[in-house]
């Protein structure tokens, strides 16, 4: 143990451990679970945990970071990319085409933006059909109030979900406090914006540009001004 419950946070993969506990409390593998109570209920039908051989094609290529250099490189099947404060992130994009891979609660699932918008719209609009109103405050609300900087950086707490807004100018954001976000190491990024309406989805093939970069906060800066 890193320290006692409640004097402080760290992220972990915690989802994960989620993942396998619903596995054994369910019988059931765990992209059965979901397809049930989430992707289902939503008519999430492009996302999944592995594609067939010849639905590869609707896949975009992988990209890496180079360095410094502004031309990304093409991913290899086992790939590597430093993240800085943690690590080099490892990578294997031909996972999703293996059926034996693991399926985690974390990580690995692949989709559409159209897919991904509907969930995050469920989770905005209070959760119908798949939580309810009280799971989406667990979700979304700032859980670690009284804990000081979490690893996500200067003006961010974190719901059981997602990380969320404190105040928004120690955090660099035009986002409003209470919004909440997201993204995944392949480079995805999203939020949501309760008090203006908006939920946003940033789909790219390159990590760790599409995370970390400058192209989200672009991106993120030209909505709120075109407002």
């Amino acid at each position: 143990m890193f320290f006692e419950p409640g004097s402080a946070w760290c992220y972990s993969l915690a989802t994960d451990v989620v993942g396998a506990i619903l596995e054994q409390a369910c019988g059931q593998p765990l992209s059965v679970i979901v397809e049930k109570y989430v992707t289902g209920p939503l008519s999430m039908k492009d996302t999944t945990f592995h594609l067939k051989e010849k639905e590869t094609k609707y896949l975009t290529q992988a990209y890496a970071d180079k360095g410094s250099a502004v031309v990304a490189r093409l991913m290899q099947a086992k790939d590597q990319v430093l993240l800085e404060g943690c690590g080099p992130i490892h990578y294997a994009p031909n996972r999703v085409t293996n059926l034996k891979a693991y399926r985690s609660g974390g990580s690995g699932m692949i989709g559409t933006a159209k897919d991904y918008l509907i969930f995050l719209e469920a989770i905005r609009c209070g959760g119908a059909p798949i939580l309810s109103t009280d799971s989406v405050k667990l979700l979304t609300q700032d859980a670690i109030q009284n804990l000081g900087e979490t690893a996500v950086g200067p003006g961010y707490g974190f719901g059981m979900g997602f990380a969320v807004i404190r105040d928004p100018s120690s955090a660099g954001t035009p986002r409003s406090e209470g919004s909440y976000d997201w993204g995944g190491v392949y480079g995805t990024k999203m939020f949501v914006d309760p008090q203006a309406g908006l939920s946003v989805v940033m789909l790219t093939n390159t990590a760790l540009e599409g995370l970390t970069g400058s192209f989200s906060i672009e991106l993120t800066q030209a909505i709120y001004d075109a407002r």
